[in-house]
């Protein structure tokens, strides 16, 4: 211990250890960040999908149960009168949007219209189904789906829901 060398050993393996350490510390450090942020983006995009139901969800309840009210204006987009005034939605490659307006349902074209992005999300998609019953002529439910990937994760939210508070 009192040889001239051993004080610069000594120092030098607790250097080596204390950079191991520290290295150890960094990689833990940025794999916690890097899974947070994952875990970050998913609550996120759960998020938006979710207040995107909602709306939707809202909207086909105060809609009403007349079938005649309910137009299919293409592959993508729903269309149904609530009060005065009509309302869709329909779904781009990163959007779900919310139309509301005048809607000409001969020409299946928005006369006057107001559109809204509900959600941005990466593959976004947003499917509305309704049932009919051909002899009374309601819509008896509405099946809706609202879903997204990235990726590292895909979310899905499905429900089946009834115009003017009707129970399915």
């Amino acid at each position: 211990m009192n040889s001239p060398g051993f004080f610069l050993i000594q120092s030098l393996v607790y250097c080596v250890v204390l950079a191991f350490c520290c290295a150890l510390l960094f990689t833990y450090a940025a794999r916690t960040n890097i899974s947070l942020s994952h875990i970050n983006g998913y609550a996120h995009d759960y998020g938006m999908l979710l207040a995107a139901h909602d709306v939707c969800v809202r909207d086909i309840q105060a809609g009403t149960a007349d079938a005649s009210k309910w137009h299919e204006a293409g592959d993508d987009l729903l269309v149904w009168r609530v009060g005065d005034e009509d309302r869709g939605w329909w779904s781009k490659l990163i959007t779900i949007e919310r139309v509301v307006g005048r809607f000409d349902h001969k020409k299946k074209k928005w006369i006057k219209s107001t559109k809204g992005l509900v959600a941005q999300i990466d593959e976004a998609d947003i499917s509305i189904d309704h049932v009919k019953d051909a002899k009374k002529k309601k819509i008896l439910k509405v099946e809706l789906s609202v879903s997204g990937k990235s990726k590292k994760h895909e979310i899905a939210i499905q429900s089946t829901i009834a115009p003017r508070n009707r129970v399915v």
